[in-house]
């Protein structure tokens, strides 16, 4: 059993742009059930309403190692 309510420290960590130190502990101190459950619904709602339903996939197609472009995230890099 939990001495803090979660949903209340969820909505009081989403609305505000600095949460404080005791929220976040609190969350990330629970352990699976019932709380924790409520965490990963309220982060499912919070996705889905900056990201929607679709799914982003990003890659690369390389056709050789010879490159010319300066990628800082790619091996190749000249």
């Amino acid at each position: 059993m939990t001495m803090f309510d979660t949903a209340l420290i969820l909505e009081r960590l989403y609305a505000s742009a600095t949460p404080s130190q005791e929220d976040l502990e609190s969350l990330l101190s629970l352990e699976a059930g019932p709380e924790a459950d409520k965490l990963f619904s309220f982060a499912d709602k919070v996705r889905r309403d900056f990201c929607g339903e679709g799914i982003l996939l990003r890659g690369i197609v390389e056709f050789s190692n010879i490159c010319k472009n300066t990628c800082y995230y790619c091996g190749l890099n000249r």
